[in-house]
């Protein structure tokens, strides 16, 4: 069956969205825009949004891999001839630059160590903190946003990040100066708010798994497995442990069958995502009612049909 290739065109601004100069329609962070596309040929895309908080913008797009799409735009290549482009327009005004390369995310540092280089924390412009390190010439190291960060009376730095995931990972990250840069000295473990929330439902037992794989916690990655299934699916959890995040599927994959997303970057602008396939039974246990028996991850992308 032939699929017919999409763009999902989102943005944290709302306002219309021009492709190829024709009116597509509008976009906003509650709902993205859906748009017909022909991979492998130049997209304009232009954005203008509402009222005077940002500026407007305009990009050209190649739906194919090994581009960057620019500055504004993060581009993310999903399975079965899926694309999403989240735009990225600048803000119309906001505070004068302070010399240092922070992240337009981070507002001026509320405290500081410095040393051959600067470690500093401070509020992030949406929400949250962050924890960054620059070297002796005011160049960025590091920098990492959380839900709070301080620093401890002997002079580390330490970063407090919920994993926003499945059963509620946290972790509690230490930091400390090398040189002029600077190394992470410890990373403890935690939950939110302080007890798991094991998965109830085949999708999110799966997705449990490779997020646990991803931090590293093989042993509860295998847990969610049916036991007498481990040892042959506990290659395909190492594998899983490559990538950098899990997400639902923005569609349901042309065959039909149960698949959620391993998604990383592939560029500073660019990201992709295989398909994890997985069957699950009832398996009573300490991680919830589900088990795993059957996990697979696509070898490719699916070529997009025109």
């Amino acid at each position: 069956m032939d699929v017919q290739p999409v763009l999902l065109i989102g943005c944290e601004a709302e306002g219309l969205v021009h492709i190829n100069g024709r009116l597509a329609g509008e976009t906003g962070p509650e709902q993205p825009l859906v748009a017909p596309v022909t991979p492998g040929t130049p997209i304009y895309l232009e954005f203008s949004p509402y009222g005077s908080l940002w500026l407007p913008m305009a990009c050209r797009l190649r739906l194919e891999a090994g581009g960057e799409p620019g500055e504004d735009v993060y581009l993310m290549a999903w399975p079965s001839g899926v694309w999403e482009a989240e735009l990225m327009p600048r803000r119309a005004s906001g505070p004068e630059p302070s010399g240092r390369e922070l992240p337009d995310y981070a507002l001026e540092p509320d405290d500081a160590r410095k040393g051959q280089g600067t470690l500093c924390v401070g509020p992030c412009r949406d929400g949250g903190r962050y924890a960054a390190a620059l070297d002796g010439s005011g160049r960025l190291r590091f920098c990492a946003r959380g839900d709070e960060s301080y620093f401890t009376q002997t002079g580390e730095m330490r970063l407090f990040l919920r994993d926003t995931d499945t059963v509620g990972h946290a972790r509690l990250m230490t930091f400390r100066m090398a040189g002029d840069g600077v190394e992470l000295a410890e990373c403890e473990p935690m939950w939110v708010p302080g007890a798991p929330h094991w998965p109830d439902s085949p999708e999110k037992t799966a997705m449990a798994a490779a997020e646990a794989a991803i931090l590293g916690l093989w042993d509860e990655a295998e847990g969610y497995l049916l036991p007498e299934r481990r040892e042959d699916l506990r290659s395909v959890l190492r594998a899983c442990g490559e990538y950098q995040c899990v997400a639902p599927l923005p569609v349901t994959p042309p065959d039909g069958r149960s698949a959620i997303a391993l998604c990383r970057a592939t560029g500073r602008h660019t990201g992709d995502a295989r398909a994890l396939r997985y069957h699950a039974v009832p398996g009573g246990g300490s991680q919830g009612p589900w088990r795993l028996d059957a996990l697979e991850i696509a070898d490719s992308l699916p070529p997009p049909q025109k």
